[in-house]
């Protein structure tokens, strides 16, 4: 059996195939499912945690979670007390590239939703051995919180990709910490 470690839709410079390759590898062996039950839009809005009823040494995980689709986004609604760690951690051997951000949120009608402007922590790096789990720790006002990990492509120098947003997919593990 030939590995597979590439896939995409035509969209690298000078592509001669346009296959979705996704597509076929799905109708060939299907998809592992998603450990939380994603929506079929590929947005998942996870349950919301209060974080402020536990010591700052406890670290809250949550379950598994995959992007599997383009521009696949998980929404985490918290409320923290100050300050917080953030680690976000891709399962081996994906290509899941993500960015990570931060808002207010308010609830409306039953849910959580953003309010105003996120602020991004950065983003991991899907080709370095060191950089793929992403954490971020930092002081913010005592509130709720959506953090946001979104799939984005993977940049090779400026307006450049090395993949597009097509194949940033995979599973990852998120933990929160309330306090450093």
């Amino acid at each position: 059996m030939v590995g597979l470690d590439q896939w995409s839709r035509g969209q690298y410079p000078s592509a001669d195939n346009e296959q979705d390759d996704v597509a076929v590898i799905r109708g060939l062996i299907g998809t592992r499912p998603n450990t939380v039950n994603a929506p079929a839009g590929c947005t998942l809005k996870l349950p919301y945690r209060d974080l402020t009823t536990v010591s700052s040494s406890t670290t809250s995980t949550y379950p598994q979670a995959a992007i599997t689709c383009e521009s696949g986004q998980h929404q985490y609604p918290v409320r923290i007390r100050q300050r917080y760690t953030i680690t976000v951690s891709p399962i081996a051997e994906t290509n899941l590239r993500f960015q990570v951000e931060i808002f207010s949120a308010v609830l409306t009608g039953g849910q959580w939703v953003t309010s105003g402007t996120g602020t991004t922590l950065g983003a991991n790096d899907a080709y370095s051995s060191t950089s793929v789990v992403f954490t971020a720790s930092s002081a913010v006002a005592a509130g709720n919180y959506i953090f946001r990990i979104t799939a984005i492509a993977q940049p090779t120098a400026p307006n450049t990709y090395a993949f597009p947003t097509y194949g940033s997919m995979g599973f990852y593990t998120m933990s929160l910490r309330n306090g450093f």
